[in-house]
């Protein structure tokens, strides 16, 4: 049998035991699929037993229950403000950004360990043949590194890179942009000081055979697309602000779909006056100069807080908008319209006076369909999408507009006092997420009887 170059590649990097191949596995696969298929050998389940909990945990739970529920896990408190979390991806550990009370901020990186950890006898039981033990008796949350940085932390994602390198890249208040390894966090491996003229809001990214993007939205209301395999540290586009504006508004939501092997990605800009803008980095020229890349522009009346992207590597399908004072919409992506206002679009939420803000929306990985949406008064409330009979309508022999369906409330839970800040699903396992809030306490969350919609 043949070595696998993947796990070469792994055990280079990290000093793990050579693990050999399935006689099934698909060499065609991409590197995340292979990566998966790693981290269910019998090694990782000893590295991350709390994986096997989470399994039957999860099993259990959505055998138990008759739709969609929404259970707080556990949580911890921190001595810093919250602004962003994300799972490191084939893992049981995720990252926390946040700020201290002096000015500087904190990277920190927390694993899930099981208390108690279950034998081989029982974890080969499928089903369980007897009750679990209560969830806050097998499972915890243990900081397993931090660092300190020398401006408050804001935003970070995993998106720009693959499943083995797994490199964090960051954005700070002083508007510097850091890529981390979560392996060692002394220092950072890079940074790009001045990469804003101010914090930076938001980022995103994505990962493919034919493009690495990182993009970036800040105060100053510049959206930056960055290439970090370059060794050049500027942007490769810069989306500014008209200088005709004499107060430009800020960006305060960024996202990448539309990641095809074949295309260029389509870049979601939101701002606090209530445009939404699409970038089309097909239209950009390889001298950094662009013609028009403005591909879609609309306002929403309030200010955008989150746009996303139903999916990131695939054909636009559709996106969600929400905003300030409770409103939200979504948006079909498959059909455009310039006449007619490019997207059409229906409700999701409608707008409430001094009603709470919708700070973001997370689809699941699991079912595009299924979306969260974070809630400025500490609610989650989970949405899902139902297509309409006809999704193009055709208004002559040469024109279409397209026809958006309507999103229902399947649930919503209030798990804190405070606005949610981060929302972050984990990958690996469906209905396992993480969520921060402003009362600086991080929420492991059950979200189950999904696979049931």
């Amino acid at each position: 049998m043949m070595t696998n170059p993947i796990t070469s590649e792994l055990e280079r990097k990290r000093g793990k035991r050579r693990i050999r191949e399935s006689s099934c596995l698909d060499w065609q696969s991409s590197y995340v699929k292979i990566y998966l298929i790693i981290i269910q050998k019998e090694q990782y389940r000893k590295k991350y037993p709390s994986l096997l909990f989470l399994n039957m945990r999860l099993r259990d739970e959505s055998s138990s229950s008759s739709g969609v529920q929404i259970s707080v896990h556990s949580s911890i408190a921190l001595d810093e403000t919250i602004h962003d979390v994300k799972w490191i991806p084939s893992s049981a550990r995720f990252c926390v950004l946040g700020a201290h009370a002096r000015g500087t901020g904190s990277l920190q990186v927390f694993e899930l360990e099981n208390t108690h950890p279950l034998d081989e006898e029982a974890s080969s039981l499928s089903p369980l043949s007897s009750s679990p033990a209560k969830p806050s008796s097998r499972l915890v949350m243990n900081a397993k590194g931090k660092c300190e940085h020398d401006h408050a932390m804001k935003c970070g994602t995993f998106a720009g890179s693959d499943a083995i390198e797994r490199e964090f890249i960051a954005g700070d208040f002083s508007g510097q942009l850091l890529c981390w390894d979560v392996e060692y966090l002394t220092k950072p491996t890079r940074v790009v000081k001045n990469a804003h003229e101010s914090i930076i809001n938001c980022i995103d990214g994505c990962y493919n055979q034919h493009s690495k993007v990182i993009v970036t939205g800040s105060r100053d209301g510049s959206v930056k697309v960055w290439d970090f395999r370059r060794k050049q540290s500027d942007p490769v586009v810069n989306f500014a602000p008209s200088v005709t504006t004499k107060v430009s508004p800020e960006c305060w939501s960024v996202n990448v779909g539309n990641a095809k092997n074949d295309s260029e990605p389509m870049i979601l800009a939101g701002y606090s006056d209530g445009t939404v803008k699409m970038f089309d980095l097909r239209r950009v020229k390889n001298s950094g100069e662009y013609s028009t890349p403005l591909y879609w522009e609309t306002n929403v009346d309030r200010g955008v807080c989150g746009v996303e992207f139903d999916r990131k590597a695939i054909e636009m399908n559709k996106f969600v908008v929400t905003c300030l004072e409770s409103q939200s919409k979504v948006f079909d992506a498959r059909t455009f319209n310039p006449k007619r206002g490019g997207f059409s679009s229906s409700v999701v939420t409608e707008v409430m006076e001094n009603g709470p803000t919708i700070w973001g929306v997370k689809h699941s990985p699991f079912n595009r369909e299924i979306s969260v949406f974070l809630g400025g008064d500490g609610t989650l409330s989970v949405h899902k999408y139902a297509y309409p009979k006809q999704r193009r309508l055709q208004l002559n022999e040469e024109e279409c507009v397209g026809n958006a369906g309507q999103t229902h409330l399947l649930v919503e839970s209030k798990v804190s006092t405070q606005p949610i800040s981060a929302f972050d699903w984990n990958k690996d396992k469906e209905g396992l997420a993480i969520c921060s809030s402003f009362d600086s306490r991080i929420r492991l969350l059950f979200i189950t009887g999904m696979n049931k919609l």
